[in-house]
């Protein structure tokens, strides 16, 4: 999905996540809420601790009702619900701002 729009996947460890100088070596991040071992949340918190205008979409089975509850974490930008649709996620990819030049 992500290729139909021009955009790269980087599958991100934790000793991927930034180069050790507190840059992101990528323009957004996209995760799901519920994973093995972390939690969407908690990435979300990790990325903005290390670049606050760095972009986070959360992708979740439970994305209406989030969104109905007002119920989006703080650490955000966005929330999908699984599974969007494409033209879903090209907006919400489009509706980013800009990279800052200091990433």
């Amino acid at each position: 999905m992500l290729a139909a729009l021009g955009v790269s996947r980087r599958p991100a460890s934790r000793t991927a996540f930034c180069d050790g100088q507190g840059k992101l070596p990528f323009d957004v991040v996209i995760t799901d809420l519920g994973m093995p071992r972390v939690d969407g949340r908690t990435v979300a918190a990790a990325v903005k601790s290390i670049r606050r205008d760095a972009p986070v979409l959360l992708l979740t089975g439970w994305g209406r009702r989030i969104l109905a509850e007002g119920d989006v974490p703080p650490h955000v930008d966005r929330v999908l619900s699984k599974p969007p649709k494409l033209r879903e996620l090209r907006e919400a990819l489009a509706a980013l701002p800009a990279p800052s030049a200091g990433r």
